[in-house]
């Protein structure tokens, strides 16, 4: 995932400093445009891909993902600790599902 980063990445470093420099002829300005239009592009579809990939591979990362997509929804499974009272909990039982 990292090379595919790096060339994803590296060329817009080039073409941005390359676009201050060509910024008084239009026809290269304008090609220097079209170029960084298409790297977009390809950082959008490593990004993609990277996060299919990872989803398929990892089971841990799918756990991760699940909860920050539940943006932190608690369900609470607080149950009676067995207390005479039956006002003592127990906190440990409060997990993210």
């Amino acid at each position: 995932m990292t090379i595919s980063f790096f060339v994803a990445n590296f060329p817009f470093g080039l073409l941005y400093l390359t676009e201050f420099m060509v910024l008084d002829t239009p026809r290269l300005a304008y090609i220097t445009k079209r170029m960084i239009s298409v790297f977009t592009f390809l950082n959008i579809a490593n990004g993609t891909v990277h996060f299919i990939i990872c989803i398929s591979m990892s089971s841990q990362y799918r756990e991760v993902a699940k909860q920050l997509l539940r943006m932190g929804r608690v369900k609470n499974s607080i149950q009676d600790s067995g207390a005479s009272a039956g006002h003592a909990f127990n906190v440990n039982s409060v997990r993210y599902e």
